[in-house]
């Protein structure tokens, strides 16, 4: 019997009377269906996964005819049939997928992606198609053919010849491609059910990931404990976890659900057979909008409230200073040092900025990075004084994310550490530990050490990043602290400084080197309990500290030897001042300069000489 015959038999079983001559009409899908709903299991019961009535379900057979198929009942799977249709010849060849709002696409041996729109009675168009991307025909062959999916919204992801996992979006007419993740080389199947949700087969195990486009967060969940997934030659996801897919050994079209609905596990109970008479198919796909779960897991969109006294940022630039900050009205200031003294300053970015901001030098600028009501944001304030447009930083943080010199990118949420890399999206560090306190540095060799409390015992842990190898947690063995100060010894030493909250007084130590490890405790009592330190090396090696005193006095003290573990007395250099103080170190003049601001937001700026900090109001 031949396969479209197999296909009527299977598709009519039980469910529908016998047709008559090969290409009679049956019912065909709306795009509009009603909804079916199907409640979660008990491990995910806060969630529930609704699908349409119907599951578009496309097929290519060998003789290249494309066949839609209508499955009754996408929620439960079984052998629940509402009909089949011939509805396009010549699709062989190619690799053939579905799209949300019916749109099919067909990548074809050349390498182009043509994109078709099923509208339930018929193709738009009369079947003309957009051809939307060119370069893609590794998609079609039979070793790379199960390497590409489309989600529930629309996205392509796929596997390239570098193992690495791009996302593809449409654009008008063109597919846009960024790479999300690396190290992808030994998945030979993916397959996505849900927004941005992909399923990666290697061996006999389906891991999960999910990608969350709106925040640029990639989750990896743990491995699947359920093996048997090599006899897949097809899989197909209908969204919601739930696929259809095609199992070669037993000639079978098998409904799945993944039930954990969770970001830590996924499991699949026993799933069902749909269909029989599927494997010699050349594609076999479903709508990736048919089903979906409510709610769909993510990060929340942070709700950052505005703050006073949020701390200035001091960078040099050009040879000149820089210095950036918060105004109460949202908007940032930016004031530069033109001549010895004497000082511009202009509003800069656009939107209402509430939080903490950070500054960074760039080639020709300073990129500003501050937090927005609803997110990060950076842009760059040009040398030449171009402002650029503010672009999102993503990752959905309720905190400033620490921007470095070599492009990596960290905050902390949910007691993990997330980390991107260049423009890449943000990933997830299992850790239990990452709170609050988050600073980083460069090392001279490129390496990035971070320090952060841990959200349990509030002591500092560390990790670094030796070009983009992001090491576990080490702990520092300091005591109960808040707000970690990095700066670098003389020979490049890092050093961190943060406040004991049970002695109430500053800590130090060098991290790695030569010298002590052991935790010191900085000039005596601390009198700026309960404010962040900053801390930067002087020309002659010694590091200065800096706090805000709680009574505004902002106060110093100073390392007694190069890479040394005792520090001077604290040393007034103003008082009266409402924000934190910043400190860098001019290379154009070597000098340390420290700058905060007073109780009206205007700006003032020290500078260390061979006296002590001298300056004053700026503006």
């Amino acid at each position: 019997m031949s396969r479209q015959n197999v296909a009527y038999r299977t598709v009519l079983r039980g469910t529908m009377r016998k047709l008559g001559a090969a290409g009679s009409a049956l019912a065909v899908i709306s795009l509009s269906a009603s909804l079916a709903v199907v409640t979660s299991s008990p491990a995910a019961a806060d969630q529930e996964v609704r699908c349409e009535s119907k599951a578009r379900i496309f097929t290519v057979q060998p003789n290249g005819n494309l066949w839609l198929y209508e499955h009754a009942n996408p929620a439960a799977g079984g052998y629940a049939w509402a009909g089949a249709r011939h509805i396009g010849t010549d699709w062989a060849g190619g690799r053939t997928l579905a799209g949300q709002f019916g749109y099919v696409y067909s990548i074809t041996a050349s390498g182009d992606v043509r994109r078709f729109r099923w509208n339930g009675d018929g193709w738009d168009r009369g079947g003309a198609y957009d051809v939307i991307g060119r370069g893609w025909g590794r998609f079609a062959t039979a070793e790379h053919r199960n390497k590409i999916t489309v989600d529930s919204l629309g996205d392509f992801y796929s596997i390239d010849d570098q193992g690495r996992l791009s996302r593809s979006f449409v654009v008008g007419n063109e597919l846009r491609s960024e790479v999300i993740a690396q190290g992808w080389g030994g998945y030979n199947l993916i397959a996505a059910s849900g927004p941005g949700t992909i399923y990666a087969r290697a061996n006999s195990y389906l891991d999960r990931f999910r990608y969350h486009r709106d925040s640029n967060r990639l989750y990896e969940a743990v491995q699947s404990d359920t093996p048997g997934w090599p006899s897949y030659s097809k899989l197909a996801g209908a969204g919601g976890g739930i696929f259809f897919g095609v199992n070669w050994v037993h000639d079978d079209l098998n409904w799945q659900r993944d039930t954990s609905g969770n970001d830590d596990t996924h499991t699949y109970p026993p799933g069902n057979v749909a269909g029989s008479g599927w494997a010699k198919d050349i594609d076999t796909v479903v709508a990736p909008d048919t089903c979906t779960r409510v709610p769909e897991r993510g990060p929340s969109t942070p709700s950052n409230g505005i703050t006073s006294n949020a701390p200035s940022a001091i960078v040099e630039s050009g040879g000149k200073l820089r210095i950036a900050h918060r105004q109460d009205n949202g908007t940032i200031r930016f004031l530069t040092e033109d001549a010895e003294g004497s000082w511009s300053s202009r509003a800069v970015g656009e939107g209402q900025y509430v939080m903490d901001i950070s500054a960074l030098p760039v080639n020709g600028g300073v990129q500003i990075t501050a937090e927005h009501l609803d997110g990060a944001r950076a842009f760059t304030v040009g040398d030449n004084g171009v402002v650029s447009p503010a672009t999102e930083l993503g990752g959905r943080a309720n905190e400033l994310p620490v921007v470095t010199q070599v492009g990596y990118s960290y905050f902390s949420a949910e007691g993990d550490l997330w980390y991107r890399y260049g423009e890449g999206p943000w990933r997830r560090k299992d850790t239990n530990i990452g709170n609050w306190g988050l600073t980083a540095i460069t090392r001279a060799d490129g390496v990035v050490v971070l320090v952060v409390n841990d959200r349990t015992t509030t002591e500092p842990v560390m990790f670094t990043d030796d070009h983009g190898r992001l090491s576990d947690a080490q702990p520092l063995n300091g005591p109960a602290g808040l707000d970690p100060a990095l700066s670098l010894d003389a020979d490049g030493t890092v050093r961190v400084t943060y406040t004991d909250v049970v002695e109430k007084t500053l800590v130090t130590r060098r991290i790695g080197g030569s010298g002590s490890q052991e935790w010191t405790t900085v000039a005596g009592p601390d009198p700026s309990y309960g404010n962040a330190a900053a801390a930067a090396a002087g020309p002659d090696g010694r590091v200065d500290i800096v706090r805000r005193a709680s009574g505004g006095q902002v106060v110093v003290s100073t390392q007694l030897e190069p890479n040394g573990t005792a520090f001077g007395p604290w040393v007034p250099v103003g008082g009266g001042y409402s924000s934190a103080p910043a400190i860098v170190r001019s290379v154009a003049t070597g000098q340390l300069v420290i700058t905060f601001r007073d109780s009206a937001n205007a700006s003032h700026v020290y500078k260390r000489t061979a006296s002590g900090y001298v300056g004053g109001k700026v503006g």
